[in-house]
Order: C-alpha cells, then sequence, then structure tokens
C-alpha cells in the first residue's frame, strides 16, 4: 500500500486509508554540558511517493526496603518514595505509558498466562486476567496495554500445533489482539505477525496505539483500535533500524542501531518527502532508546555510552548530556507535563533529571537486576520500572522545603 499526500496531513489517530540490586551509589551530581550541532551520516534516503500519516504470584510487598539517593536544595518539592513490587513484567521492548490505565489508577503487569490488573490507590490486586487462545498453550503475555477502560491490547507467544493440531509442537509467531477486562474474554479476532529475517521488533506505541516493525524497504503499521494496517515505504534505508520512534504528530522518523552496524547516530528522516534530513551526534555507543516529549518539542536518547542526550527538535541541535549512569542506559521517558526525565539501565538504579537543566534529582538504587523500562503514569502521581523479574511503583510525594 502507498499512503497519498494528503493523508499525511491526518493524525495517526484518524487514519482512513489502512483497510535492584541493593546497591548504594554516591549521591549523584549535576553533569552536564553543551554540545556541537549534528552533522549528517552516511545513511541516504531518496525521495518517495509513499509517506506516513499523520494469582500469577503477584504478591505485593509493601515493607520493600528501598535505598533512595535525593539531591539536596534543587528547589523541587516532588520526591518519588517506594510503594509497592510486584512479580511480573512489562513491555520490555515498547514504551510502558499505556500499562497505566486512562485515568492512571490502575496498572496491568504481565507475565507466564496472565495479567495482574493493581489498583495504585488501594494498593492491592484488582482482577487477574487469563487471556487463552484456542490452539494455543503455554501462553506468555509479553505486555498488555489499555485502550480503554475495558480493553486492553495484548502482544504474547506460546506453543503451537501444526498439520492441524496433529504436527509437532512449535513456537508461535508473535500474536496480537484485544481481551475484554469486563468479560475477561477474547476482543475480536487474533492475529499472527509474519515472521523472517527482513523484518524487524515490532514496536507498540501507546500515544497512537499503532503496532510498528521495519519489513524490507519500509515499516508495516497496524492501527490497533481501528483493526487496519498500511505500509510505509522508506525504500532507501541501507540497514535495517531495531531502534526507531515516530513524531507526536507523525511528521518525522528517527531510527537508530542498525543491523550489521555499530553507528551511534540517529538518523532523522522527514515522512513528507522521505528525506533523510540530519543525524543525531554525539553517542559514542549505539542508542538503544528515542523518546519525544510530550509537546513535541525535544527527543532524548539513551544507550550504551551510559548517557542521556536532550535534542531540541526545532533545529536538531544538542541540548544537554545527562550523566550519571554507571551501565547502559535501557529506557528513558518524559513525565506527562515535560518536566522531568526518568532512565532506568544496567546499574539497577532508576534516576529522575530535570528536563530543563539536565539536574539529577534523584537515584532510587532498589532493583536487584538491569532495569530494563521506565515510565510515569498520565497524571504524573505514579512511577514504574520494570526488569524482567519483577515492577517497582513510587508514588510521588510532595513536602515542604
Amino acid at each position: 500500500m502507498v499512503w497519498s499526500k494528503n493523508l499525511f496531513k491526518e493524525r495517526f489517530s484518524n487514519l482512513r486509508a489502512i483497510p535492584s540490586s541493593d546497591r548504594t551509589g554516591d549521591t549523584a551530581s549535576k553533569q552536564t554540558e553543551r554540545v556541537s550541532r549534528p552533522g549528517l551520516s552516511f545513511f541516504r534516503v531518496l525521495t518517495s511517493l509513499g509517506v506516513l500519516v499523520g494469582a500469577l504470584a503477584l504478591g505485593p510487598h509493601r515493607g520493600v526496603s528501598v535505598q533512595i539517593e535525593t539531591i539536596d536544595d534543587v528547589g523541587s518539592r516532588a520526591f518519588w518514595v517506594s510503594m509497592v513490587r510486584l512479580e511480573g513484567h512489562l513491555d520490555l521492548g515498547s514504551s510502558v505509558q499505556s500499562a497505566f490505565s486512562p485515568d492512571g489508577s490502575t496498572l496491568a503487569v504481565t507475565g507466564t498466562g496472565a495479567v495482574v490488573l493493581f489498583d495504585l490507590k488501594k494498593q492491592e490486586i484488582k482482577r487477574v486476567l487469563k487471556p487463552h487462545i484456542e490452539n494455543i498453550t503455554d501462553l506468555n503475555v509479553m505486555s498488555a496495554n489499555f485502550l480503554d477502560d475495558f480493553n486492553i491490547f495484548i502482544r504474547a507467544r506460546g506453543k503451537m500445533r501444526g498439520n492441524g493440531g496433529k504436527g509437532d509442537v512449535r513456537e508461535s509467531p508473535e500474536l496480537i489482539f484485544q481481551w475484554s477486562i469486563i468479560q475477561d474474554a477474547l476482543e475480536g479476532s487474533m492475529k499472527a505477525l509474519t515472521t523472517g529475517r527482513q523484518f524487524g521488533p515490532s514496536v507498540y506505541f501507546p500515544r497512537m496505539s499503532y503496532l510498528i516493525r521495519y519489513s524490507g524497504g519500509g515499516f508495516d503499521l497496524w492501527s490497533v483500535k481501528q483493526n487496519r494496517g498500511g505500509k510505509l515505504p522508506v525504500e532507501t534505508l541501507t540497514r535495517r533500524p531495531n531502534v526507531f520512534t515516530i513524531s507526536p504528530d507523525g511528521q518525522w522518523l528517527l531510527a537508530a542501531r542498525f543491523s550489521g552496524s555499530s553507528q551511534s547516530d540517529v538518523v532523522v528522516i522527514r515522512l513528507k518527502d522521505q528525506r533523510m534530513i540530519t543525524a543525531l551526534k554525539g553517542h559514542e555507543a549505539v542508542p538503544l532508546c528515542i523518546s519525544y516529549s510530550p509537546d513535541g518539542s525535544r527527543v532524548a536518547t539513551a544507550g550504551q555510552d551510559q548517557t542521556i542526550r536532550i535534542w531540541r527538535t526545532s533545529d536538531w541541535s544538542a541540548q544537554e548530556v545527562l550523566k550519571g549512569h554507571t551501565g547502559t542506559v535501557n529506557w528513558v521517558e518524559f513525565s506527562p507535563d515535560g518536566s522531568q526525565i526518568v532512565s532506568g539501565g544496567d546499574d539497577k538504579s532508576v534516576r529522575i533529571w530535570s528536563s530543563g537543566g539536565g539536574e539529577p534529582l534523584q537515584t532510587i538504587s532498589d532493583h536487584k537486576a538491569p532495569v530494563r523500562t521506565v515510565a510515569f503514569s498520565p497524571d504524573g502521581n505514579y512511577l514504574v520500572s520494570s526488569s524482567e523479574r519483577d515492577v517497582r511503583v513510587y508514588k510521588k510525594v510532595l513536602v515542604n522545603r
């Protein structure tokens, strides 16, 4: 499918054309530096007519001991206090913003064969959903994302038999489907993603309710809410990107971690004419995460060089370099109001920063394994972090200076 330029003007949501290891580190000090404006990289993106349109043994442990390092005299009254530890995990490859319910009161935690809905205000398990698909056994739920108050979008894998259920047992491809919270039942139909070496990892974008993955010469798009798909051709990307994001207005594609390459640049592509505008240069190792601020005015990148870098999207200039992590930074996200940034990494720490000047505000070191993902709740009152084995929830507390 080829997109028309008229459709590009629409936002994603209006598409119509698609049928803690208990370590205690030193209190982080402010370490920011100015860097030069990025230049171009060797990647070529030629003009194309195709454009993109705008229980599970979950036991809450309320008495968990948490080590929190705070920064004095930063002028902030908000501190994050440990609330609960949950066994399980969140999505380990996409933003987990929609693991929160729309009002921010419930968190969906996943694991083998179940989705646990945890009431954040009451600090108790609200409900345990047990997704099941006909002819699929040993279902492993990889992620659960709220679409609204009544339905969640699930990505999973399991075991299946070929030859009409009579063949050998094999691993299923990635399965995607909607699940009714009220009925605890499949909503609509289940779909299996095609497998092959030409496909990159699928990434879910909660702000748009889109599942997107690279597919030889472009990107496959799936609108979860509209149950429709399409193709975004970017045929002249010379390598497959394994990390990418799309701007909130649907006009820009940022890509990195290219297959078979150790390049550390983040490539910036303007989608309306398929043109590479620039590359964000500065990382000394491969970036693993690219996140937009809610208003689209800034981008945060993070990765193997242990740094977080902030870029201004009006001219793609570098603004700040945030240092403090002592290992690979796996994920970074902006707060709903854009004033703070949270990051998590292989050093098992969760770090909160001021997005305005890059000052470190708080370091939390209670995970016993590398932190794979982090996110703020929609209302900004909760913060979550996830390793492969557990989820930690923190509550914002306002204190007097």
